[in-house]
């Protein structure tokens, strides 16, 4: 695992390496933790203790760096094959995959839909990466990608709970102007109205109607008011 010794700075260049880094790193945080746990059983001096969690957490750092890394490289790759959509950046470092779909570079890089899936996550919110970053130091602990990803999970919701209102408030807006319309188009003359308000129930339909499409989105209002 000494190969993979490096600085905030040094990462594998190239997207083949650094995927290895990546693969290896995952199985060398493995190791740290088993050598940690080993050390508390077997006894010895703190100082050794704590040597080793020091190195357990700028290691965890580095991979984490790695892998964001990673996803800023892969979210590059195309779907499908060819094209020159890419930037110069990831032209210097990835000029092996002009010509692969995305599943054919990630496959052959060894890793998996879902670990690129996270990578990407993370490369998309730099700032909840640098938040989780600061969180584990100041609790003196290693960062992990589940540290990062749950901020990403919490404000992916929250996205989605504004898309979900948004399309709520358009099927509202959609019924408030259908019922609006059908009141402009009723009949306005005298005789058509007395004709109406004979038998039929269709304008205390609409005018029901238009209460309530009314007072659904003065719900909405207050809400917006409220955030």
């Amino acid at each position: 695992m000494n190969d993979l010794t490096t600085t905030h700075t040094q990462l594998p260049a190239k997207i083949d390496d650094l995927a290895k880094f990546v693969l290896i790193g995952r199985e060398k945080t493995v190791a740290l933790k088993a050598e940690i746990r080993a050390i508390e059983k077997a006894g010895l001096a703190t100082e050794v203790y704590n040597q080793k969690l020091e190195e357990q957490r700028q290691f965890s750092d580095i991979l984490l760096q790695a892998e964001v890394r990673m996803g800023e490289l892969t979210r590059e790759i195309p779907k499908a094959s060819g094209g020159d959509r890419r930037s110069e950046d990831f032209k210097k470092v990835t000029s092996d995959y002009f010509e692969k779909t995305k599943q054919e570079a990630i496959q052959e890089l060894g890793l998996t839909q879902t670990q690129v899936k996270h990578f990407e996550a993370m490369a998309r919110n730099p700032d909840l990466v640098e938040q989780a970053r600061e969180t584990a130091a100041a609790e003196n602990r290693p960062i992990t990608r589940k540290d990062v990803l749950d901020l990403t999970s919490i404000r992916e919701a929250k996205r989605q709970d504004g898309y979900d209102q948004i399309a709520s408030n358009c099927k509202l807006a959609n019924k408030l102007v259908t019922a609006m319309t059908a009141l402009i188009n009723l009949p306005g003359d005298p005789e058509s109205i007395k004709a109406m308000c004979k038998g039929t129930a269709l304008v205390a339909d609409t005018i029901q109607d238009l209460r309530m499409q009314i007072s659904k989105l003065q719900t909405i209002l207050r809400e917006l008011e409220r955030r």
